[in-house]
């Protein structure tokens, strides 16, 4: 090649090969200081995300954890102490409690004072006559008097690894005198399965640990209980996670690569959850779009530079002549005039351009920085992943995104021109959209929560980010709107608090929103001057249908008898399930009579002992075929009359349990009232 073409010396070719460098040191330099913010960006982004998870999973293990409580105190409870020493008939009431035996899968027992077995379910473990005093569960209830979650441990009868927990057993005057124990073996299936068992991504997970204690909790099929990793404990920031440190960071795992990890603490129990995943695979996404960008900026340079040279060695030296002339003018304290046109070609249309420029300069600055803030404008709009529109001053939109036509359903051609009113749902009102604008004019920008219609008129719920663009000094040319597609996090949060609130076979309230109705009741009651009534009742004739027909002809019935009791009341009224076969009826705003009162309740109870003593027909598969049981069953009802806040929950709640207790005790399929005047 005959490099002496290049004239190196020559203008065109120094401000090409500069212009290249520059770009290049420019771009490399750009792309070091990114990686670093870049990086933790990303990083920033996926351990908030990772948290989530891990407070999600916290919460629903704390929340596991705190109902297998509930269940040990409750039947705790019901353990007198002559009870307690004999232990022929203790073991007989412990096999009657099925609840326990369903969700403590390595069975339940009790202990004296000394932390020795008297009675277990099932015998086949042979605890009875073994000191658990070592196991802190224990330990802590009895030495404490108060129910205790144990730390992971194997078995005192095998080599299974398992959790305990224990509640204390009180005499009549709140005395200790023993501990009920449940226990969960980690190698069956167990309630920390559905957190522990599953993967994060490719190469991330799920861990729950103690701290204390240097153990760990994996997937059963990794082991069940494992010693924590020495590489992760000497770790700056597992040892964070030791110290109670709840969020995210970055650490080496033991097999030496950098991953992600958060962790959040479980309150009840000490444990931690943590996800894990490397950081490899974080960023892939990342490494693949920079190596790309770089590798397609150094092609574009080059061709750039080639082209500049080319252009420049054509071009600049018919402009030199006016080069001179400019730098002349410069010199003198004249305003710039007009060039002279030597020639009607390209460099004089290039002069007429110039001589046009000198008379329109301060119209051309404000075209150039309209159009450079449209450019701005559009690129944001065109690289974004949230769903991007940009309409005029006047609303009209002028342009969408791709992300904006995937979540609305429509193309661009069918909405530009159109105004965002296209979109409304019709679920806010004027006055919802008067305060958003009037936002917008005040501030200049307005974000929040709203419900808008697809094409297909499917309503969803998005997050809308609205910013209006204004040069300084000067009126709004633009407005731009974000908006994020929230349908599938809005349904994950009401599917949290319907499972927080609601029992999952009879779809009824659980305890916990039966605390917050009974509440309500005894508030509207002090206030309208009406009596209410509280229901307790126990269906009489269940366990024979568990144990003849299993768990799930039972859990049929239990659907049935929940199905009768919300037929037999009306609409203000609550229908709620206490635990196992006990459901508790409140009956709302009867009268302000008390005897006209007793006797609406006695009418509702009467048609609910009715309609659940009718004949079951449950029809269940065997796996072949369908079988239907005919099953016999009534109930057992305990009431009692309430107004205002004359007593409190727990005693009514305590007063009906206790008339129902009246009514077995009497034969059962019958309707006893308690009379506090007794």
């Amino acid at each position: 090649m005959n490099m002496s073409i290049f004239q190196w010396r020559s203008l065109k070719t120094r401000v090409t090969l500069l212009t290249l460098v520059i770009f290049l040191l420019s771009v490399f330099a750009l792309a070091l200081y990114g990686k670093g913010i870049v990086r933790e960006a990303v990083l920033g982004l996926m351990g908030g995300q990772q948290l989530s998870t891990a407070s999600v999973i916290a919460a629903g293990i704390n929340h596991e954890v705190e109902n297998r409580l509930k269940a040990l105190e409750l039947v705790a409870g019901t353990l007198s102490p002559a009870l307690v020493g004999n232990a022929t008939a203790l073991q007989a009431h412990l096999k009657q409690r099925q609840i326990l035996q369903e969700i403590f899968n390595a069975g339940i027992f009790v202990t004296d004072l000394d932390g020795i077995a008297t009675a277990s379910i099932p015998r086949s473990t042979e605890r009875i006559g073994i000191s658990f005093m070592d196991r802190d569960f224990i330990a802590g209830t009895l030495k404490d008097a108060k129910t205790t979650v144990g730390q992971f441990g194997k078995s005192k009868t095998g080599p299974a690894p398992i959790v305990g927990m224990a509640a204390p057993i009180r005499d009549g005057h709140g005395k200790l005198v023993g501990a009920l124990a449940g226990l969960t073996d980690l190698n069956k299936t167990n309630f920390l399965d559905k957190f522990v068992d599953n993967s994060y991504g490719k190469s991330g997970g799920y861990l729950l640990f103690s701290a204390q204690h240097r153990l760990a909790v994996t997937a059963r099929g990794n082991g069940g209980i494992t010693e924590f990793p020495s590489a992760l404990e000497s770790a700056p920031l597992f040892k964070r996670f030791a110290q109670g440190y709840e969020g995210s960071g970055v650490a080496i795992n033991s097999h030496g690569e950098e991953e992600l990890a958060s962790a959040k603490g479980i309150p009840l129990t000490g444990w931690f959850v943590v996800v894990t995943l490397t950081t490899d695979e974080a960023l892939a996404p990342f490494h693949a779009a920079r190596k790309h960008m770089l590798l397609t900026t150094i092609l574009l340079a080059l061709l750039g530079g080639g082209v500049v040279w080319l252009m420049l060695r054509q071009q600049l030296s018919p402009m030199l002549t006016a080069v001179k002339t400019l730098a002349i003018q410069s010199k003198s304290d004249q305003p710039p005039q007009p060039l002279a046109i030597a020639r009607e070609d390209e460099i004089g249309e290039l002069i007429g351009g110039f001589n046009r420029l000198l008379m329109t300069l301060k119209q051309r600055e404000e075209s150039l920085k309209a159009a450079e803030a449209e450019l701005r404008i559009a690129a944001v709009a065109f690289e974004s992943q949230e769903g991007m529109m940009i309409t005029d001053s006047n609303g009209l939109i002028v342009r969408v995104n791709k992300s904006f036509t995937e979540i609305t359903g429509y193309t661009a051609e069918e909405v530009v021109g159109q105004t965002p009113r296209l979109l409304k749902s019709g679920r806010h009102d004027a006055s919802f959209y008067a305060e958003m604008w009037e936002r917008i004019h005040r501030t200049g920008s307005w974000q929040g929560e709203i419900w808008d219609r697809r094409k297909n008129g499917e309503i969803y719920p998005k997050w809308l980010s609205i910013t209006a663009v204004k040069p300084v000094g000067g009126t709004v040319t633009h407005y731009i709107g974000s908006q994020t597609d929230i349908t599938e996090r809005k349904a994950t949060e009401d599917a949290i608090r319907h499972l927080a609130f609601f029992d999952a076979l009879t779809k009824l309230p659980n305890r916990r929103l039966l605390n917050d109705r009974l509440s309500q009741s005894m508030a509207a009651s002090k206030r309208s001057g009406h009596f209410c009534a509280l229901m307790f009742l126990d269906l009489d004739n269940f366990k024979p249908l568990n144990d003849a027909h299993g768990h799930v002809v039972g859990d049929l019935l239990l659907i049935e008898a929940a199905d009768r009791l919300k037929s037999c009341v009306r609409e203000m009224d609550t229908v709620a399930r206490f635990g196992g076969d006990e459901f508790v009826v409140i009956l709302n705003e009867l009268n302000t009579d008390e005897s006209e009162s007793n006797s609406q309740a006695r009418n509702v109870a009467e048609k609910i002992r009715s309609f659940v003593s009718a004949p079951y027909l449950l029809i269940h598969n065997d796996g072949k075929t369908d079988i239907t049981v005919e099953h016999h069953c009534t109930a057992s009802i305990g009431a009692v009359m309430f107004i205002g806040h004359e007593a409190s929950q727990d005693d009514i709640l305590k007063w009906a349990d206790a008339a129902m207790y009246q009514a077995k005790d009497a034969g059962r399929n019958s309707i006893r009232f308690f009379d506090a005047k007794a």
